[in-house]
Order: structure tokens, then C-alpha cells, then sequence
């Protein structure tokens, strides 16, 4: 089953019927965004009902509804080794009698006689196919769409602060498709290191973009047998200082205009700072 697309449609028809419940028009919406190069939807009850919460009795019920009222066409493909497989059609085609912005109807059997007439292809099942093919285009592959991308990172990173600045730099830094897969891989990495650090603080988003590719390669050294306990409290304790006297600094220098006069100062200590991280995760890993 293909991934859900960024956006889904929910046509007019659908949108204006009074008879369908909010559940049933979401549903809609949701087939249209599970619907691949085919043109139809492969996913069974179970799947939406785990999405939504709902019984597949209920999830059944729902799809039957909105097939009744010709607004999406059900196939069942059988196979010959056994087994078979739904398919789910959305005919954005249909325009009804009580959708309040276009009063105007046209009987459903002339708007789908010739894609009846005709193979399964979704070209020849929609009338307004060309519109919906060019959705589909650009919301199927969201890496194409850096505001997508950056919102799917975003909303995975554990700091809220500093969004704008943090687009700024996704914007600037993030440029093709190499770009696109290795930020990806950066945050996967960052996340894991403050999983293996719960004592840490994740950096501000601000301060994070702008320096993601740091963590492309990043690899968490193994841990050997552990030395003296007091010693490696002190470490751990001094370690922390450092972290957090780096934090404060990055957050002064994300906060200051390009001709601060105080930047090169602070750009230095962090270059030390982070130094001296580095010496002491080492240090504490070898203890």
C-alpha cells in the first residue's frame, strides 16, 4: 500500500452533501490520499479503523455508504493463485444536486459511462482527471516541496524554539535531493544522541539547522567498562557545565545581527567549549 500523500482532496460533492457524516467525508479524503499511480486505494478496513479509531465493522459501513452515493467505485480483483484485493476509486467527477456553490447536476451514468465502457485506467474513471493528476503530482513527492520536508523535520525535533530562523537556515543550507536525504539522516542521528544522553538539553531549532551537518556522520561511541564511579560523576558534572555554558552562548550569538561586535568573541568560546566536549564524552567513554 502506497504512504499517504501530504494532501488529500475532498471534492465539492463531498464536501456540501448533507447526508454524509464529517467521518465519511475525512474517509473520502483519506482514500484520495492513499490513491497511487493507479488511481485507486488499496487500504483495507483495518487500516482505517486503527487510523481513526473506529470498528472496520464501522469503517465498512462508511465505504458502502459512500459507493451507494456514487462517490467512490469499489472493485474487487480476485487471483487465480488464490486470495483477492479491493480496490477503491474516487470519482471526483460527480457533481450534486445540494452542493450549495454549483446547483447545477449531471447524472452520474453519462459522467462514468465511458470509463465503464473502458479499463480500469484512473484516466479514463475521472472527467476532471487532468486536474487531480496534477495534485497528485506535486503532493506525492513531498522531497520536492521543501516546506513539507522542513515541517516533517520540524515536527520530529524536540525544541519548538526558533522556528523562523531555523527555516531560514533549512532554506539556505537545503538545496537538492543529497541535501534532502542527509538532514534526514542528521536529525536521526541527533535524536539518537540525546536518547543516549537523557541529561541533555536539545539545542534550539535556530541553533540545530544551522549546524545540522555536524550530525551526518555522528556515531555514538561504544561504552566500555566503566572506571571509578567518583571520577566519572566528575566528568559527568563538568561535561554538563560545558553543554550548558555552549547552549547559553550559541542562544547569545542566534540572537545578535550579523555586525555584533561581540560575535567573534563567542563564536571562539564555543569553538573551546565544544573542544572540551568532545575531550570529555571521549574521556568518559574510555573511563
Amino acid at each position: 500500500m502506497a504512504d499517504p500523500a501530504y494532501f488529500s482532496v475532498l471534492t465539492a460533492g463531498v464536501r456540501y452533501d448533507a447526508e454524509l457524516s464529517p467521518m465519511e467525508k475525512i474517509l473520502f479524503s483519506e482514500i484520495t490520499a492513499l490513491c497511487g499511480p493507479q488511481g485507486c486505494c488499496f487500504a483495507g478496513n483495518d487500516y482505517f479503523a486503527k487510523l481513526y479509531g473506529r470498528r472496520p465493522g464501522s469503517i465498512s459501513r462508511m465505504i458502502n455508504r459512500l459507493g451507494k452515493k456514487g462517490f467512490i467505485e469499489i472493485e474487487m480483483k480476485r487471483f487465480a493463485a488464490g486470495g483477492s484485493e479491493r480496490r477503491i476509486y474516487p470519482v471526483t467527477g460527480k457533481t450534486r444536486v445540494n452542493n450549495p456553490v454549483d446547483n447545477t447536476s449531471r447524472d452520474h451514468k453519462n459522467v462514468m459511462s465511458e470509463g465503464k465502457n473502458t479499463s480500469r485506467d484512473h484516466k479514463n474513471v475521472m472527467s476532471d482527471l487532468s486536474l487531480y493528476t496534477n495534485i497528485k503530482k506535486n503532493i506525492d513527492h513531498p522531497a520536492d516541496d521543501p516546506l513539507a520536508l522542513f515541517e516533517k523535520l520540524w515536527k520530529r525535533y524536540p525544541s519548538k524554539l526558533g522556528r523562523t530562523k531555523a527555516l531560514k537556515a533549512f532554506k539556505d543550507s537545503v538545496k537538492g535531493e543529497k541535501d534532502r536525504q542527509d538532514i534526514q539522516t542528521a536529525l536521526e542521528n541527533y535524536l539518537k544522541h540525546l536518547k543516549a544522553n537523557t541529561w541533555k538539553h536539545p539545542q534550539q531549532g535556530s541553533t540545530w539547522f544551522n549546524s545540522w551537518r555536524e550530525w551526518i556522520n555522528h556515531r555514538e561511541p561504544e561504552k566500555a567498562a566503566a572506571g571509578s564511579d567518583e571520577k566519572r560523576e566528575r566528568l559527568k558534572e563538568e561535561l554538563r557545565r560545558a553543554y550548558e555554558m555552549k547552549t547559553r552562548k550559541q542562544g547569545y550569538l542566534d540572537h545578535t545581527d550579523d555586525d555584533d561586535a561581540r560575535r567573534p568573541g563567542w563564536i571562539e568560546e564555543i569553538t573551546k567549549l565544544q573542544r572540551k566536549i568532545s575531550f570529555l564524552e571521549g574521556t568518559l567513554n574510555v573511563a
